[in-house]
């Protein structure tokens, strides 16, 4: 965060939307919310995973064991959406 990177950007960005979307559903219907919301934790695993590779990259040793700490989460996160929409 102290280079304010594109990354960095990236991440504040993707939490106004976050913030702004998860406002408005609210006043908006839940058929319609879910299918936004499912949209953003997309968009969202992608950022983790990209901020998550950059920390790798960088030679944090400790947060391999901190990626790995957090994989069933993870998939059990991604399972949810898939059952909902009816993919599996």
């Amino acid at each position: 965060h102290k280079d304010r990177c594109w990354r960095y950007k990236l991440s504040v960005g993707l939490l106004w939307l976050m913030l702004v979307l998860g406002t408005l559903s609210f006043f908006i219907p839940e058929n319609i919310a879910a299918p936004i919301f499912f949209v953003i934790l997309g968009l969202l695993y992608i950022v983790c995973f990209i901020l998550i590779y950059n920390k790798l990259k960088s030679g944090f040793r400790w947060a391999k064991f901190y990626v790995f700490s957090w994989v069933p989460l993870i998939i059990g996160a991604a399972i949810q959406p898939l059952e909902l929409t009816g993919i599996i």
